[in-house]
């Protein structure tokens, strides 16, 4: 496959890409883009204000696809800097950052859609219902790939139950927390793997001759011994797998 993959294991760019930027660079001159798959640690939940939030609602009454999938400008990928491109990629919004991730995704989402419910009120005004996000990779769609171009993509936390994981963490003992990352390590193992690799085979065929980086998750505890989310170096680090 003539494709460079570029596999970065990003255990801390959430957090650091609050305070600074960072930067890829490719060695063609033309500006480049950057498309953004994934999931909540991809799209910026926790980092609001979200895109689409001051139009929620169109003029044909459906909910912006943006504030839905919650995408926020504070979002790690928003923080790149591209070759030729001035600023980071917040400024840049669907000229040269194409941006697809979704809070609550998980692998299925990339190629199909994304069911997200919504209630909230404008004024007098309730809104509420489901409405289906398009499949991620539909971003693509019209869009021509150079080496100089990137992807970045977080995904397969929604699958495992990462969320449960961290519950289990901090509310389970020892014998449990083990009990239930065997359990997720046989999902893994048995399902996941297969999807994941089937999901990376698509976006990198997607991609065309774009870099494609695939960012992990978080640590939840320092390793130098400082918990938090009361939670042991060791209990965080095993519900990282």
């Amino acid at each position: 496959m003539k494709k460079k993959v570029l596999s970065v294991f990003l255990s801390f760019c959430m957090i650091i890409s609050c305070f600074v930027g960072f930067s890829v660079t490719a060695g063609a001159a033309d500006p480049a883009i950057l498309i953004t798959l994934g999931d909540s640690y991809s799209s910026g939940e926790g980092n609001p204000g979200f895109y689409g939030w001051s139009e929620r609602v169109g003029s044909d009454g459906k909910i912006d696809n943006d504030w839905l999938a919650h995408r926020s400008p504070n979002a790690w990928a928003g923080m790149i800097t591209l070759n030729g491109v001035d600023g980071p990629m917040k400024g840049h919004k669907d000229t040269n950052w194409y941006f697809a991730a979704a809070s609550g995704a998980e692998i299925g989402h990339l190629a199909g859609s994304q069911n997200k419910t919504y209630n909230f009120d404008i004024g007098a005004t309730n809104y509420s219902g489901t409405q289906p996000l398009p499949p991620q990779l539909d971003i693509f769609n019209g869009l021509s790939h150079t080496s100089n171009d990137f992807v970045t993509v977080s995904i397969g936390g929604n699958d495992i139950g990462f969320s449960d994981l961290i519950g289990k963490a901090i509310t389970g003992n020892e014998t449990e927390l083990n009990n239930f990352i065997t359990a997720k390590k046989s999902l893994y193992e048995n399902t996941l793997k297969s999807q994941l690799r089937d999901a990376y085979l698509e976006i990198a065929n997607k991609a065309g001759d774009a870099n494609v980086i695939v960012a992990g998750y978080p640590y939840l505890v320092n390793p130098n011994g400082f918990t938090v989310l009361i939670m042991t170096v060791s209990e965080g680090n095993a519900a990282i797998l």
